[in-house]
């Protein structure tokens, strides 16, 4: 779906800017709204679905995180990571491991139910952005992701090395939706 009219990049008005902030907060919004039911039943909020995905994707790719890792990723407070993390591990979603060397040091990663709760919000997260997707077409998809990375390497976190690829594609992502 193109856009009715194009949009010089180097002069967009505030009418404009303010248009795409909003159209941001809806997609936000609707795309939250796509796991409310799963994070309802676990009695999470969606930053903690966000602090479970990246622990599991941590633990895909074999890469040990610490809360304080964790808290300057997501620029929390020590505390506010702390609250969280004991909130997700009195759910049983999350568990910590001491780290070999250092007995102050401790790694944290989902248990099995957690990775099964990221597994099935990201399910239903990835079938309506595949819908959206599919509707927009081929262009305007690689148009979104590249203001998407862009936006992404700008963004303090970005600069800082901590944005990578949440997860690596897999051999089972057949692109059909579940």
């Amino acid at each position: 779906m193109q856009a009715q009219r194009a949009l010089n990049p180097l002069f967009l008005r505030d009418a404009e800017l303010e248009r795409s902030l909003a159209l941001l907060a809806l997609l936000q919004l609707d795309l939250g709204s796509t796991v409310g039911d799963v994070l309802s039943r676990a009695g999470l909020e969606s930053a903690d679905l966000a602090l479970l995905a990246r622990l599991d994707s941590a633990k895909h790719r074999r890469q040990p995180v610490t809360a304080a890792e964790l808290a300057l990723y997501f620029g929390w407070t020590k505390q506010r990571m702390s609250r969280r993390l004991q909130h997700l591990a009195g759910g049983g979603l999350v568990e910590r491991a001491a780290v070999e060397g250092d007995r102050r040091k401790r790694t944290l990663a989902p248990t099995e139910a957690g990775s099964r709760l990221v597994a099935e919000a990201l399910k239903l997260q990835q079938r309506w952005l595949r819908r959206v997707f599919r509707q927009a077409g081929a262009a305007d998809v690689a148009g979104f992701q590249n203001v998407l990375q862009m936006a992404a390497q700008i963004s303090p976190r970005g600069a800082r090395g901590l944005l990578r690829a949440a997860t690596p594609a897999t051999a089972a992502d057949d692109g059909r939706d579940s």
